[in-house]
């Protein structure tokens, strides 16, 4: 276990920077999952004062 993680890690000192730029690492995994959640939630939010605005307005 110890000698893979050391292996990834002089592997990964040997890659240009630009090639690590091409893998997401976790913390762009991270922001990707907590910005669809907001975009989501925003959407779902929107979908729901649409839904109310329109009923209200069907109702009058």
């Amino acid at each position: 276990m110890l000698n893979n993680l050391d292996n990834t890690t002089n592997k990964q000192e040997r890659e240009p920077l630009i090639e690590r730029l091409k893998h997401p690492t976790v913390i762009q995994t991270i922001c990707n999952t907590v910005c669809m959640s907001l975009f989501t939630v925003i959407f779902i939010i929107i979908y729901i004062i649409l839904k109310l605005g329109l009923s209200d307005i069907i109702e009058k």
